[in-house]
């Protein structure tokens, strides 16, 4: 058997395909981690890049309702105000279900807005644990999310945006 064996090593097809193949496996794995390093770095810039166009939309939507307000002199008016806050609530749910964002919002330590299949804990974890305008990479619950946090400080409003990035992972 060693005498085989020792007649297999010494072949020279041996001593050509063992190199060959070892340089190019070596090869396809360097090749490999850093094409999926590149890859992967893009496609995390790619989603943290949208989900700050999506979370400065939102914040657009609240700035335009307080503007209106404040064009008609009605920002002390706590009446006028709720019922622009309840529209904007409206509009932001619509642009969330359009843009498929989930996401809650928050005043007062009380939950006004619940979009999407949103998990209630995982809103709070995302305003305790994300400093405001902050974009992170978070797991819950065996699924990995992009979330943000932002304050709209007018109307003590606490933002909360978390995408899937299972639905960018394709």
């Amino acid at each position: 058997m060693t005498e085989y064996r020792r007649r297999i090593i010494n072949s020279l097809s041996f001593r050509i395909i063992m190199p060959v193949t070892a340089i190019i496996l070596a090869g396809g794995i360097i090749l490999y981690l850093f094409v999926l390093r590149s890859i992967s770095d893009f496609a995390d810039s790619y989603v943290r890049d949208s989900l700050l166009g999506k979370a400065q939309s939102i914040y657009n939507i609240c700035d335009r309702s307080l503007i209106e307000l404040l064009k008609v002199n009605a920002a002390g008016d706590a009446k006028s105000v709720r019922i622009k806050q309840a529209l904007t609530l409206g509009l932001i749910e619509d642009f969330m279900r359009e843009s498929g964002l989930k996401g809650s919002i928050t005043e007062n330590n009380r939950r006004i807005l619940l979009a999407g299949d949103f998990n209630p804990l995982l809103s709070d974890m995302v305003e305790k644990t994300l400093e405001e305008d902050m974009v992170s990479f978070i797991e819950h619950e065996g699924r990995r999310y992009i979330a943000y946090h932002e304050d709209f400080e007018p109307w003590g409003w606490h933002i909360a945006l978390v995408m899937d990035m299972e639905s960018y992972s394709k």
